[in-house]
């Protein structure tokens, strides 16, 4: 619990507070078949009044503003401590788990090594390797390179010089991707997307990208990650599958000083299933519970009886669960700045450029748990996506509505444990208590705590651990397998 960036605990009293708000504050803002209207505060000053959101108050009860709204609800936090009474799981400290990430494509090796020559002193389209197994290597596969400078990627083999015993030489070739899957292109922006994730590693600016009519275009900026490419915008592509990426001139454009380059060959047309070159290593998650108390104060008896039946629709049973929205230290979120109605396919953020295109996120606001989405395009210049189905509801500014990116949606057990009523009538209040015990999890560290205040729980393993196995001994003896991370 001392990762500055854990926020574990505001996730649920986000969850509750929009569970209080079906008490309190609910779309129609009445209760019963004739509509009568929860009471609200008056303004002193100007006696107008006041319509905003019933929202929760964090700080101390008794220091009461003059001017809000009514019902009201404070939310605090009790206590917490990790659960080691119900048994929900043994905490396996210091063990971790692995997930892949979106990356290269994991293939069946060929051969590799960690003495390649490449450029020396300037510019090539070729690789030097000597390998006891170069008969093995054929047109048509790749060698993935990782450079200490810009010549890291994979890059399709046209062509083989073999020489006694080595080095033998490997000529690259120009088109960098012969084959593109199914691209999209935002005319405005300049953007290009693709529906599959697309290993863009070798790929420069400056290269270019020729469309499936044979038109080329000059590529302004590449996003690895994200795997996103801009060109001009305004420019005529047409989209659609089959498209290629080409580079005119040297194919490795960086100068390796004549150091020994990690290298794998791999084949292209024998996919490992279930396999990445990039991995993240999790720890695993510790059973924690948190007590939290609420406070709902009415000055209306109307609206205390009310309030009391509510919760009563609400909470009934007593046990159930809390949906929590629950982010990571990866996570973004961005507000919405146009309300959204439902069946729309596009929506429009403070800023969109925090997310990307096939990123699956999630849209909800202060009163709906919302909905899971996948991003079908960006619009960097109007900051809105476009989504693969529409909205199955309306999400609009006023309730808050929001995008969060890289969460996990977690239904934590919530268990409903106290309910006390201290109406004061000669202050005009009408009071209830409640407590409320959640059972959710906390991340633990992926390493020891070290100097400084940065700590992580996730560690990302990229393509060095997959390149730098050496895959069998001189007696053809597998070492090791080099895609288990």
């Amino acid at each position: 619990m001392a990762k500055k960036y854990i926020r574990i605990i505001q996730d649920i009293e986000e969850a509750i507070s929009r569970e209080v708000r079906r008490i309190v504050f609910f779309e129609a803002r009445d209760r019963g078949s004739a509509g009568t209207s929860f009471k609200e505060m008056f303004d002193p000053f100007t006696g107008e009044l006041k319509r905003k959101p019933i929202e929760p108050r964090f700080y101390d009860d008794a220091a009461d503003s003059l001017v809000s709204t009514s019902p009201r609800f404070t939310l605090r936090l009790l206590k917490l401590y990790e659960d080691l009474n119900t048994k929900r799981l043994l905490p396996p400290y210091g063990e971790e788990y692995a997930c892949p990430l979106p990356s290269p494509g994991a293939y069946a090796a060929i051969l590799s090594g960690a003495d390649a020559k490449t450029t020396d002193g300037g510019t090539g389209s070729t690789v030097e390797i000597t390998h006891r197994k170069i008969r093995e290597v054929q047109p048509g596969h790749a060698i993935r390179l990782l450079c200490s400078d810009g010549n890291d990627g994979t890059y399709p083999i046209e062509s083989i010089t073999l020489n006694g015993n080595g080095p033998h030489t490997l000529h690259l070739n120009h088109d960098l991707i012969s084959s593109l899957p199914v691209l999209k292109y935002n005319k405005d922006a300049g953007m290009i997307t693709f529906e599959d994730y697309l290993d863009l590693d070798a790929v420069k600016v400056g290269d270019i990208i020729e469309d499936i009519n044979g038109g080329t275009f000059a590529i302004t900026a590449v996003n690895v990650d994200n795997s996103t490419l801009a060109v001009a915008p305004g420019s005529a592509i047409v989209t659609g599958a089959g498209a290629k990426i080409t580079r005119t001139g040297d194919v490795l454009q960086y100068d390796d000083a004549g150091q020994d380059i990690k290298y794998v060959i791999i084949d292209p047309s024998q996919p490992v299933s279930g396999k990445a070159t990039k991995y993240r290593r999790s720890s695993q998650l510790i059973p924690y519970t948190f007590l939290y108390y609420i406070k709902i104060v009415s000055r209306e008896r109307d609206d205390h009886i009310a309030v009391a039946e509510r919760m009563m629709q609400v909470f009934n049973p007593p046990r159930g669960v809390v949906c929590v929205t629950a982010r990571s230290e990866l996570s973004t979120e961005s507000e919405f700045i146009k309300d959204s109605a439902e069946g729309d396919s596009v929506v429009f953020l403070k800023d969109a450029s925090r997310f990307y295109t096939g990123e699956t996120i999630r849209i909800f606001n202060d009163l709906h748990m919302g909905e899971e989405v996948v991003v079908d395009s960006v619009n960097t210049t109007s900051n809105s996506i476009t989504l693969k189905t529409p909205l199955s509801k309306a999400y609009t500014v006023n309730s808050c509505a929001k995008a969060v990116s890289n969460y996990d949606f977690c239904q934590f057990e919530r268990d409903f444990t106290n309910h006390v009523t201290e109406d004061k009538e000669d202050e005009q209040l009408w009071i209830h208590r409640f407590t409320f015990r959640i059972e959710g999890w906390v991340e633990s560290r992926i390493d020891p705590c070290e100097a400084g205040t940065d700590e992580t729980t996730y560690r990302d393993e990229g393509d060095v651990n997959f390149i730098e196995y050496v895959l069998e001994d001189m007696d053809g003896n597998e070492l090791e397998d080099p895609l288990i991370p």
